[in-house]
């Protein structure tokens, strides 16, 4: 498991870390997509104050967009470094901590590059050699062969 998020309402583990990432994508890019459409009418609207409720939506998704970019390139670190946030709070080597991002983003998006901005399930057992197990909390797990 790498962490529970309390924002969607369930863990994020190996099995669907792919599509935790492009959340926190996705979600970042649309609140500032947001923003940066929006930024005209709240200059033009910045001395009315019957639009003060437009100045703090436009506020409050710009700091909801930098927050979650920022989280997004924090967990492009942690996938560059092969670790898991609970490992990075432990302060404990991941156990892809000497592969490559390129393979450790392979992990868990899959071969095909194409295909890691698009929310479907990767073809990870093919991709990486592993092998998905059940341990004893039903949890789905993944040995990997690393060459």
């Amino acid at each position: 498991m790498d962490h529970h998020c309390p924002w969607t309402g369930n863990c994020v583990a190996w099995s669907n870390k792919k599509f935790f990432l492009l959340f926190l994508l996705y979600t970042s890019v649309s609140c500032l997509a947001f923003n940066a459409m929006a930024s005209p009418l709240v200059w033009d609207a910045r001395f009315r104050h019957h639009e003060t409720l437009l100045k703090f939506g436009w506020t409050l998704t710009m700091g909801i967009g930098l927050l979650l970019a920022g989280y997004f390139v924090f967990h492009l670190w942690l996938l560059r470094e092969g670790k898991t946030t609970l490992e990075f709070l432990a302060g404990k080597r991941g156990e892809l901590a000497d592969c490559s991002f390129r393979h450790n983003a392979t992990v868990y998006f899959g071969r095909d590059v194409w295909s890691w901005w698009l929310p479907t399930a990767p073809m990870l057992d093919a991709a990486m050699g592993g092998r998905r197990e059940q341990d004893e909390d039903d949890q789905e797990t993944l040995q990997l062969v690393v060459e």
